[in-house]
């Protein structure tokens, strides 16, 4: 236990016991003062979030993830694993911004009321939390109540947080876990117990659930926080002590996460090779702590354009304290340094680490390197690429800094410690206004809901795709089926896009090109289990929409509906043929005009996708690079057959007869290449394929690869009900 007369006690106090009625005020408040702030979003609860621009995008996918939550729940499924999104992949939801500590704090609105519901409340409940947690972590450091709840408030209603309010990333509007981990951290630190253990290891596991930014940022909060408790501890016995409590706090997280990350290769997916880059341009500078609030209803404009005209992201930021805070954080630490410099310490190492990898001034990078470049040591790291959400962490400190300015005032006569104290209030609340916010409306088009009507199950695919972009995950909600694609953090490769396939041309609203492969459109989709095909006239040109619409007007695509701003067409399953899609290890398509080949290298290879047992034959005319070749076969890695092909001008027609079974195959050609003149590799070319395939009657009770989960039944709650 830590002797509170020694100077680490302020790092190590825990809150005092208070009435249940008293605490339930302060929340209330903090609560009440949110809906003020959030001003008209209460008069908008189920029909309307805050966001700027016109189009859902990061509030979109926060109400999307807590639908999923809700049906994966309800339902006992994995909430961490989806077929719903980029289909017919499984999507691994724990490195996207699934937040499902929020989804459980949520769940009775999000039962009752409907997932955007919901996520109002879990803004409101940031306010509310945050401010309580942090009033809290600081009436027990400061034994104050006035400067505690000047602490809540700075934390909560921060200028940053507004910044994140506005943007609508749900992850990161739930700053509440920050202080109730710190709080459970200082008693494990304190009073070294299993319990007090057990329950800052929880708190920091949901903290990392909730967001992993703000895990990985506690985590490191966590380093310097314990560093200056045992620097400043009396003994190395306490010491010992302290060190074995944060490295059990450290252990428990760790094994409560690994079975999420299991297996350890897909910790932190690979970093974009831009992952530099990202990490300094979402960087805080000094330059943004300096400016005033941006989104003031009086300044405001003024403080975003000039601050804009230096570091334009800075605008985006939300770093602005404002003269009172700065004020009574100076106060605080020249009045009461004794106890405070511990935590002057504890802000300044938030803000380095805010600042990114290295100093920058403006648009010019020092090439200084900072804290944060030291996280990038570990590749997985360097996937966070925002270090200015390390202000979460710094506005801890920095609230109660604040309060030990408020405390400070103690030492005046009481009439004017109340004056000075209500005036610095309403500076400080006035400081941190914010205009009104924009309120953005929730809807999904009403046509939507005749395809959760429809009996048959299947994907939707919606053109153009969109992916930045949240409102086709809107509308998912509402036609429950799954979607051949998405809005998430973390992108995953969709194969199907990239290759050479029906899907691309539409996907990228491409023309249809001649290949080796015919590409048909309807086979494809039928055979991936596609049900239905929305084109949102809105979002293309004429010229691209006449383009996908002749793509569309193929056998087995029929027209379902057209009610103004989409149109929608239907794939009838029966359509669905073995598909081969051109992978890895083909050069670009080349034509005489009459005839279409590819060269392959070394090796080169196809998926075959085939909805049921397939009887297929496969023929092809090859010809060898300059010389006879050795063309060998596989199938799934088993050797089909070795043919000797001759050199131009003479070809050889290879056929191939396979029993296909139900699923996703790989076909591989293999053959030694030699290098042409321009650096490429070439061994065979093979000319257009020509396939033909039945099916064979499987037993009723097996369910076709690649077939759809079932629809989930629509919402009868906005974004579905008019």
């Amino acid at each position: 236990m830590i002797d509170d007369r020694s100077g680490v006690h302020t790092l190590t106090r825990t809150p005092p016991p208070e009435s249940w009625r008293w605490r339930l005020l302060v929340f209330v408040g903090y609560l009440l003062t949110a809906v003020m702030f959030t001003w008209p979003l209460a008069l908008h609860w189920q029909t309307g979030v805050i966001q700027k621009g016109t189009v859902p995008i990061d509030t979109g996918q926060g109400i999307w993830n807590l639908w999923w939550a809700r049906h994966s729940l309800l339902n006992g499924h994995d909430p961490y694993l989806t077929r719903l999104l980029f289909y017919p992949l499984d999507v691994d939801l724990f490195w996207q911004t699934l937040s499902l500590p929020n989804a459980l704090l949520s769940l009775p609105a999000l039962l009752w009321l409907g997932p955007i519901a919901a996520f109002n409340l879990i803004t409101l409940l940031s306010f509310g939390l945050g401010g309580y947690f942090t009033y809290r972590l600081a009436y027990g450091v400061l034994n104050d109540r006035l400067g505690a709840l000047a602490a809540g408030f700075v934390f909560a209603f921060s200028a940053y947080h507004m910044q994140l309010v506005l943007g609508g990333p749900m992850e990161v509007i739930a700053i509440q876990w920050i202080p109730l981990y710190i709080t459970l951290l200082m008693g494990a630190l304190r009073q070294p117990s299993v319990k007090t253990v057990l329950l800052a290891a929880l708190a920091l596991t949901i903290t990392t659930l909730a967001s992993q930014y703000y895990g990985l940022y506690s985590a490191v909060y966590t380093v310097a926080h314990v560093g200056l408790v045992l620097a400043l501890s009396d003994s190395w016995a306490q010491r010992r002590k302290l060190l074995l409590s944060a490295a059990a706090i450290a252990g428990l997280w760790i094994g409560a996460l690994l079975p999420l990350v299991w297996p350890l290769s897909t910790i932190g997916a690979a970093p974009p090779e831009d992952w530099y880059e990202r990490q300094v341009f979402h960087s805080a500078q000094l330059v943004d702590f300096l400016f005033p609030n941006t989104l003031h209803p009086w300044w405001g404009a003024w403080s975003q354009r000039t601050l804009g005209a230096i570091h334009p992201y800075g605008t985006e930021i939300g770093a602005s304290f404002g003269i009172a805070i700065y004020g009574l954080l100076i106060y605080g630490v020249l009045r009461q340094r004794r106890r405070a410099w511990p935590w002057l310490v504890l802000a300044l190492v938030a803000l380095i680490f805010a600042l990114g990898p290295e100093l920058q001034f403006g648009t010019q990078s020092t090439g200084i390197p900072l804290l944060f470049r030291a996280l990038d040591l570990a590749g997985p790291f360097r996937n966070s690429s925002r270090p200015s959400y390390f202000i979460a962490i710094l506005m801890l400190p920095i609230g109660v800094l604040v309060g030990f300015g408020f405390a400070a005032l103690r030492s005046m006569s009481q009439r004017s410690r109340y004056l000075l104290s209500g005036a610095l209030a309403l500076v400080l609340v006035l400081e941190t206004w914010v205009a009104r916010w924009p309120i953005l409306p929730i809807r999904s088009h009403a046509a939507y809901a005749s395809l959760n009507a429809d009996p048959l199950p299947g994907a939707v695919l919606e053109l153009p795709p969109l992916n930045d972009k949240s409102q086709y995950m809107l509308n998912q909600i509402c036609h429950g089926r799954p979607l051949m694609g998405g809005y998430v953090a973390r992108t995953p490769d969709y194969p199907l896009i990239t290759s050479a396939s029906a899907l691309r041309p539409l996907w990228h609203a491409l023309p249809p090109e001649p290949d080796i492969v015919e590409h048909n459109p309807a086979h494809e989709l039928a055979t991936l289990g596609t049900r239905f095909v929305v084109l949102n006239t809105e979002d293309l040109s004429s010229a691209l929409l006449d383009r996908l619409r002749q793509q569309l007007a193929t056998p087995g695509i029929s027209q379902y509906a057209v009610d103004g701003q989409v149109e929608i067409y239907q794939i009838d399953p029966a359509a669905a043929q073995p598909v081969l899609v051109l992978r890895e290890g083909w050069n670009d398509v080349e034509s005489d005009g009459q005839r279409v080949w590819r060269w392959i290298g070394d090796q080169a290879t196809i998926t075959v996708l085939a909805r049921s047992r397939a009887l297929m034959s496969l023929s092809f005319p090859a010809t060898g690079f300059e010389t006879e070749r050795n063309l060998r076969v596989l199938l799934d890695g088993q050797p089909l057959g070795d043919y000797q092909i001759p050199a131009a001008p003479f070809d050889r027609l290879v056929n191939l007869a396979l029993l296909m079974p139900a699923g996703e195959h790989t076909l591989r050609f293999e053959s030694a290449a030699s290098q042409t003149s321009d650096g490429r590799r070439f061994s065979v070319s093979i000319e257009r394929m020509q396939v033909e395939a039945s099916y064979i009657a499987e037993s009723t009770d097996r369910a076709p690869q690649f077939s759809a989960p079932p629809t989930i039944s629509a919402l009868e709650a906005p974004p579905c009900s008019p």
